[in-house]
């Protein structure tokens, strides 16, 4: 499994939604599962399964999961 598909399986779970509502131009305004607690579970598991130096601040800039994806690569 890429990153890419970590990712997106990271986020789907976190939000219980079907990986395929997920693509780069995915916001958390387009999703209400995409609340500020589930922000911050995002970010926590993406520390924790990807071990990722992101930080929080990085994070909060990314708009939209190609950003975030961006930073991965």
């Amino acid at each position: 499994m890429n990153s890419k598909e970590k990712i997106l399986e990271i986020i789907s779970s976190i939000l219980d939604i079907d990986i395929s509502k997920l693509d780069n131009s995915t916001t958390p305004q387009d999703l209400i599962e995409w609340d500020s607690l589930a922000n911050m579970n995002i970010f926590v598991s993406l520390a924790d399964e990807i071990n990722s130096n992101l930080t929080y601040e990085e994070y909060s800039k990314c708009s939209n999961i190609g950003d975030l994806l961006e930073k991965f690569k």
